[in-house]
């Protein structure tokens, strides 16, 4: 990832998949009948109405531009960009549109039991932090060359279509916080109270469902030897930092054992069946109100995605 330091922001490690993941749980997670189980993991995608929003070709096209980008500033001087080149591919900016069951919760009993409620964090790729002027300049130029490749509108289609992406995203966002029907999560709290947990608020707990009610400690990950790299911040250098390895999420063994209790329970109360349907009809009633737009982009998406392809020779 490349930061000028005007650009830099400072977060905490948060994990979105262990937020995401979590919010399902206090919203309604995932089903799938019990006859099912083992036969479909529940990662498995069916077809659906989001299918049609080419988020596979905005990544590679942006694969592409990153590439240009990258030989030109090579070509200036600034070698160390390679660094970030090694093992990039080109990925999905949008993948979180293509839901499965295992979008709300758990994926299978085997997961919740090397995994609890959590997720790994993957690798990232080695840092560049700018503090030099002339290399956020040619940083700048060279992002423009690579774009004027993709002809005089490439980069507003491009714009225009992750904005569109945005909207779509931002129609599955209240999937994620929905309350099932009281009944539903009765249910499910009878079930997993049956298996040995307990609430302290029983009316509390069916209006918020919230596996986080339980009073089960959560588990954390693995931190690398080393430490959290911080960059020198002087002024006139780029600083590069190690490629961040991937993190694996430890879970207690009390959230493992409420997770496989969840999964169980889960599956015979039918969770993910109600939740997954309100996805799609969410997803359905997104694409009606922006047909027009996907109508109207999607050919020169295709275009300009076997433009970046034929850039760096793929």
């Amino acid at each position: 990832m490349y930061r000028s330091h005007r650009q830099r922001v400072v977060a905490a490690l948060v994990s979105m998949g262990m937020a995401a993941l979590l919010a399902a749980c206090g919203s309604g997670m995932e089903q799938r009948p019990s006859s099912e189980r083992a036969e479909a993991p529940r990662s498995e995608r069916v077809a659906q109405p989001y299918d049609i929003f080419l988020g596979e070709r905005l990544g590679a096209i942006n694969y592409g531009v990153l590439q240009v980008r990258d030989v030109c500033l090579v070509k200036r001087g600034y070698t160390y960009t390679r660094q970030q080149a090694v093992g990039r591919r080109p990925t999905n900016p949008f993948e979180g549109l293509q839901v499965s069951a295992a979008s709300f919760g758990l994926a299978s009993e085997a997961r919740a039991r090397s995994h609890g409620f959590g997720t790994d964090l993957p690798a990232e790729p080695p840092s560049l932090i700018s503090y030099d002027v002339n290399f956020d300049k040619a940083v700048e130029e060279c992002w423009s060359d690579a774009w004027r490749q993709l002809g005089t509108d490439g980069k507003q289609t491009y714009d225009s279509y992750s904005e569109l992406g945005g909207k779509l995203n931002d129609a599955l966002v209240p999937v994620f916080q929905v309350k099932p029907p009281a009944e539903v999560t009765t249910t499910m709290l009878d079930c997993v109270t049956g298996m040995g947990f307990t609430v302290s608020d029983r009316a509390g707990w069916i209006t918020d469902y919230d596996v986080r009610g339980f009073g089960v400690e959560f588990g954390t990950w693995e931190q690398p030897a080393g430490g959290e790299w911080r960059p020198k911040e002087v002024p006139g250098t780029v600083a590069v930092g190690p490629a961040t390895p991937a993190k694996r999420y430890v879970p207690t063994e009390g959230e493992v054992r409420l997770a496989v209790a969840w999964f169980q329970c889960d599956t015979r109360v039918g969770l993910t069946k109600w939740i997954f349907d309100q996805a799609i009809a969410a997803e359905r009633r997104a694409v009606d109100r922006h047909e027009a737009e996907l109508v109207e982009l999607n050919p020169r998406i295709e275009e300009l995605a076997r433009m970046a392809a034929e850039m760096v020779g793929r």
